[in-house]
């Protein structure tokens, strides 16, 4: 391939993944990219051609191939990791909006209020929070809530608007209890299953003298930590995590920690693991209550919601 070929088909490519990866032969032939210069890019291996004048770049979310090939947008799960929230699982098909009556097992189908289908763009944030809080189980949907909220995109009265009394139980249930205080998915879902439980005196990011802050604290005593297993493999993140059960221990509290397999995966066996703990270490002894403060590096100001 000529260097001016091959320097025109990197070009096309450029331009498709500004259009977020996937592009239609019309999206394309609108920025003066036409049919034989996209022609010559999947010759040369960079775009992939998927039919129905649907082109990506390598590597491309099946989802969005799925949704240009739909004529469809992005919605709920699909929408909130194309707005950069995390998720708790990868869905196994792609959630998509479509104007009409959609069938097929090739997507979960939403409705939604705003540009027609077909625009290729993800529904607006706050609709996509909004969907999955609706459509998914409260563990899943509280760690998109937990996300946005955290990172200062959307606000909770403006979500609650949208869940009035009428509103199916679970869906309010979620809204109530998402808290921007969550530094992860993992916490997130954490927090979830111990208030699933009847676990209802859970603070999160707790600051205990000697030892730090903590992921939670039950009951003023019990300290439940999320391993994330990034953060938590090396020898130092050992000793220190040693160190911050002595210390603890040290404050009258006990410690549980729990990874990523067990909080997804094993749910029941973590709250029961907690239930044990509250069981056997009755509070109100005065033995394990201890006196918490306020976190010194709180200060900084919490983020605001983008404009």
């Amino acid at each position: 391939m000529r260097p001016s070929t091959r320097a025109r088909a990197a070009r096309t490519r450029l331009a498709v993944a500004a259009l977020g990866g996937v592009a239609t032969a019309a999206e394309l032939a609108a920025t003066g990219i036409g049919r034989s210069r996209v022609a010559s890019a999947v010759a040369s291996g960079d775009l992939v051609a998927h039919g129905r004048g649907v082109v990506a770049v390598p590597g491309a979310p099946d989802d969005l191939v799925i949704a240009r090939r739909s004529g469809a947008r992005p919605a709920c799960l699909t929408a909130a990791r194309s707005h950069g929230l995390p998720l708790l699982v990868e869905p196994a098909r792609p959630h998509l909006v479509s104007v009409g009556h959609r069938s097929g097992r090739t997507a979960v189908w939403h409705r939604a209020p705003g540009p027609r289908a077909g625009s290729g763009q993800p529904v607006d944030l706050l609709t996509a929070v909004e969907q999955v809080v609706r459509c998914r189980p409260a563990v899943e949907a509280l760690v998109v809530v937990d996300a946005a909220l955290r990172a200062g995109r959307i606000e909770v009265a403006e979500l609650a608007a949208r869940f009035p009394a009428r509103t199916a139980r679970r869906s309010r249930w979620v809204v109530e209890h998402a808290d921007a205080r969550s530094e992860s998915v993992l916490e997130s879902a954490l927090r979830c299953r111990l208030l699933e439980a009847g676990i209802t005196d859970v603070r999160p990011q707790v600051w205990v003298p000697g030892v730090g802050r903590v992921d939670f604290l039950v009951d003023g005593w019990l300290v439940v930590e999320a391993d994330g297993f990034g953060f938590h493999s090396a020898p130092a993140d050992h000793r220190r995590d040693s160190q911050r059960v002595a210390g603890a221990l040290g404050a009258g509290m006990v410690t549980l920690r729990f990874g990523y397999g067990a909080v997804v995966h094993a749910p029941d066996e973590v709250v029961q693991a907690v239930q044990a703990a509250r069981r056997r270490v009755r509070p109100g002894t005065g033995h394990f209550r201890t006196r918490v403060a306020d976190d010194p590096t709180a200060d900084q100001a919490r983020p605001r919601r983008a404009s």
